[in-house]
């Protein structure tokens, strides 16, 4: 009988998979930060050999069972968890391989350093193709003198452009500040090679310029949304409309930086967390200049 799955061939077509950008790929290794409870986040972007990104936490870290099925596709201590942003235990190892041909990952607490790794190519060779077991490990120089945490280190990174490039670094910060605006608002210090991540908020009501920001257009809204199995999910719905009058001058070039020019769409959020921002719910309606000046987003109030 065959196999469900020919796993040779699902570890390289799992390469292929297609995020929004290459922040919305690191997006999902800061959610499992997230989700651990970190308030110290820090990704470094290396152009070195074949290029290299380590994301740190100071999160809770794994005990060794949880780091067993943490590299496993589906492999999950929280599946079908609707309480975070991940659910079904394939962001960290999907998200990875899409980037890299390596992937280790060391996890401490008290003191005590457990390491797991996914390798492709040695995964390829292997007649019997399995994830090798978490082992002690003497403490790598580069992880954080922390009590607790996790380090995910991507390495042979043959699928991510220029890490040294200067616009795709700023493009990843300016991603990365919009899709966790609300943790950073409160609770999360995120770095990206060392500098702190300011939240920004596409519907510049959190977000100024000039001592100015924009305003709430017309009554927040709220709609109950019908789920599966009977139940449902209440949404809420906001407009903003940015200051015309006061903004219209300033140079093109500064709005496109702002992100008020070409910034206009709907912000989707799940659990404090964006996982989309586009031209959403608009049908077939044609985009014009003056459509930069409104914004909206629609979150769950219930998780």
């Amino acid at each position: 009988m065959p196999e469900v799955v020919n796993v040779r061939n699902f570890l390289l077509s799992v390469r292929e998979t297609g995020y929004r950008s290459f922040a919305h790929t690191l997006a999902e290794l800061v959610d499992n930060s997230v989700q651990a409870g970190a308030t110290n986040v820090s990704i470094s972007l290396l152009p070195d050999e074949m290029g290299k990104i380590v994301v740190t936490d100071n999160g809770a870290g794994m005990a060794v069972e949880a780091l067993r099925t943490a590299l496993q596709f589906g492999g999950s201590t929280r599946f079908g968890d609707r309480s975070g942003p991940g659910r079904f235990g394939m962001g960290l190892p999907t998200s990875s391989v899409s980037l890299a041909k390596r992937v280790d990952v060391y996890s401490w607490k008290d003191s005590i350093v457990l390491h797991a790794y996914l390798d492709i190519d040695e995964l390829q060779r292997l007649k019997d193709v399995r994830l090798p077991e978490p082992s002690l490990v003497v403490p790598p120089s580069f992880l954080p003198r922390t009590e607790h945490g996790v380090s995910v280190v991507l390495s042979r990174c043959d699928r991510t452009g220029k890490l040294d490039g200067t616009g795709q670094v700023a493009q990843t910060k300016f991603e990365l500040s919009r899709i966790f605006r609300f943790p950073l608002q409160r609770y999360l210090n995120l770095y990206v090679n060392g500098d702190k991540l300011l939240p920004f908020d596409p519907l510049f009501l959190a977000t100024s310029y000039n001592g100015m920001s924009a305003s709430l257009y017309g009554p927040v809204l709220q709609y109950q949304v019908p789920l599966q199995r009977d139940n449902s999910g209440l949404i809420r719905v906001r407009f903003s409309e940015l200051p015309v009058a006061a903004w219209r001058s300033i140079p093109n070039s500064d709005k496109q930086n702002l992100g008020i020019a070409r910034g206009a769409g709907v912000s989707i959020i799940r659990c404090e967390r964006e996982i989309a921002y586009g031209w959403y719910f608009l049908g077939a309606k044609r985009r014009e200049n003056y459509d930069d000046w409104w914004r909206c987003d629609c979150c769950d109030l219930q998780g």
